[in-house]
């Protein structure tokens, strides 16, 4: 299986591999896919980098919050359908809040790169406690990730 196959077999699993910009492998998926592909994962490693150092990087990236690198790192490999979706739930709900469209799609792109980074801060847009008017229990940063020991998921 060549490194192409080998990455759309692993999307297709919801199983994503993403370099640090430490050449570091990072793989995040359902625990049954990754233990099923780490080894193969392993074994095609400096394949992987290297497809990802050759991949195009002439887009900049339109997000004002992620780096060209980080941007790339999001949308290389393609999203699976989990992704779409978390990012579809997301923006409509910051959309909710109030949020222009462009604003909510650049906190749902921050959103998806801090899951494919394991990162488990959050953004205030994403707790039960925020409203239109703020957050009903303290002053939010709401373009800041955090840990806020008052966070609770939201529903919607």
């Amino acid at each position: 299986m060549n490194i192409h196959d080998l990455l759309f077999v692993l999307k297709d699993e919801g199983v994503t591999v993403s370099v640090t910009p430490l050449d570091k492998l990072k793989v995040t998926g359902p625990d049954e896919a990754v233990k099923r592909w780490v080894s193969t994962i392993k074994e095609a490693k400096q394949q992987i980098i290297d497809n990802y150092k050759r991949a195009p990087k002439l887009t900049p990236s339109p997000n004002p919050f992620l780096s060209d690198t980080e941007w790339h790192s999001l949308h290389f490999p393609a999203w699976g359908e989990p992704e779409v979706q978390a990012f579809q739930q997301r923006h409509t709900r910051m959309i909710k809040l109030g949020l222009t469209d462009g604003l909510a799609d650049i906190h749902a792109e921050r959103m998806a790169y801090r899951d494919r980074m394991n990162d488990d801060r959050r953004l205030c847009f994403e707790c039960q406690f925020m409203t239109r008017e703020g957050c009903s229990q303290r002053v939010p940063e709401s373009d800041v990730f955090q840990r806020c020991t008052l966070f609770i998921e939201s529903d919607a």
